[in-house]
């Protein structure tokens, strides 16, 4: 259960409100801050102020398309006009530690709060991270992913040979732990039939 600190709890409950958004990055030698605003008294180490753009963390969600559920995850963008962001990670890199599954720590405070009564509001890895031109779109999922179970045993395997237009078979590698399934009266996609479905990319197809 969350305790926030008398600070935090006594601007939450203001009516005029200016929050205030800080990702805590883990590596192993320093942790790397990134700030909505500028200005934050006690950020304890390495900052990039006023870099942190749209944080947003949701609720659990279940994805049977990819066999799994996700507790909860979350996105955020940095600004990087003048590159601090880009310096910071690849001199990490160079170091021999990339971005991927790093640890994330979200924070929450508001305008005059000194960073002590920010409180902790998600934990989460990063899972991806997209550059633009002046920007990076970061995705994050939930710690707990990787202690959960996967709700589908899906099969994998990888195309023998290309798949072109027209094509009625499809060549794999391997058809191990494919497996067909009975389909009822009532089913729209195939009734009273037995048959499987692949998806490649974003196509997904049946086949008997």
């Amino acid at each position: 259960m969350r305790v926030d600190s008398a600070a935090f709890a006594q601007a939450n409950l203001s009516d005029s409100k200016s929050p205030r958004s800080v990702v805590k990055i883990e590596f192993s030698a320093a942790s790397l801050y990134l700030t909505s605003h500028a200005g934050i008294s006690g950020i304890p180490s390495t900052e990039i102020a006023g870099c942190l753009q749209e944080p947003s963390i949701s609720s659990q969600k279940l994805n049977p398309d990819q066999g799994r559920s996700e507790i909860c995850s979350a996105s955020f963008v940095v600004t990087d006009l003048d590159r601090p962001f880009t310096v910071s990670i690849r001199m990490l890199w160079a170091a021999g530690e990339g971005l991927r599954d790093k640890l994330c720590r979200f924070y929450l405070g508001y305008e005059g709060m000194a960073w002590a009564d920010f409180m902790l509001i998600g934990t989460q890895r990063i899972s991806a991270v997209a550059p633009s031109r002046g920007s990076y779109s970061v995705d994050c999922m939930d710690i707990q992913r990787a202690a959960r179970k996967d709700i589908f045993d899906l099969a994998q395997t990888t195309l023998a040979q290309s798949v072109a237009v027209g094509d009625t078979t499809i060549n794999v590698s391997s058809t191990v732990g494919f497996t067909r399934v009975l389909h009822g009266p009532s089913y729209s996609d195939s009734p009273s039939s037995t048959v499987g479905y692949i998806r490649i990319k974003d196509e997904k197809i049946r086949y008997t």
